[in-house]
Order: C-alpha cells, then structure tokens, then sequence
C-alpha cells in the first residue's frame, strides 16, 4: 500500500510540473480576447459595419472595370 501512495505522489508531481497544456489555454484566451475587442468595437460603432462594407463595393466597382 504504501508503494501504491510512493507512486501516485511522483505521478502526481509530473502532472504539476507539466506544462503541455499551458500553450495551448494561452493560445484560447487570445483568441477569447480579440473576439471580444471585435465585438466591443462592432458595438460601439455601428457605421463601421456599413463604411466596411461601401468601402468593398467601391473597390470591387474598380476592380470589375478594370480590363485584363
């Protein structure tokens, strides 16, 4: 029984000083993270959905009449 508590305190220390995972939850909260400012700032300033979008109509009024 007691090599069975030996055992189970070193793998439970691997487990603590492992850091495999560490990259991947920081990756996830960046992410979390700019959705966020995303959102807050299509939020805050409805317009900028609407000149986004002239801004592309205008750019693809040019480019279709462009000849190649």
């Amino acid at each position: 029984m007691n090599l069975f508590f030996i055992k189970l305190k070193s793998i439970f220390n691997e487990f603590k000083s492992s850091e495999k995972g560490v990259t991947a939850t920081e990756y996830g909260l960046i992410a979390v993270a700019v959705a966020a400012m995303i959102v807050a700032t299509f939020y805050t300033y409805p317009s900028l959905v609407s000149t986004i979008r002239n801004d592309l109509i205008a750019v693809a009024t040019i480019v279709m009449g462009q000849t190649f």
